[in-house]
């Protein structure tokens, strides 16, 4: 059944999930060359789920590193 507005999206308010916060896996100096910074969810109450998103953002870094490798930094973030 298509709903009868399939343009909204469903979503809940971050600020009213219990136990709710944020981690980050950072890497290399914001004024100096290439900076890495990956935010990502964690659950008070789900720690399997909690150790599943850190290795994801860690592998994220990872193929970043790989992919990068010898790039020159960009001057500044692209906007799109």
């Amino acid at each position: 059944m298509v709903p009868a507005e399939p343009t909204l999206i469903d979503f809940v308010d971050p600020a009213t999930v219990v136990g709710l916060s944020t981690a980050t896996v950072t890497e290399g100096d914001p004024t100096a060359g290439r900076y890495v910074h990956i935010k990502y969810p964690v659950l008070t109450d789900a720690p399997a789920l909690n150790r599943m998103l850190k290795a994801g953002a860690e592998r994220q870094l990872k193929d970043f590193r790989r992919t990068t490798r010898g790039d020159a930094p960009p001057s500044s973030p692209s906007r799109s």
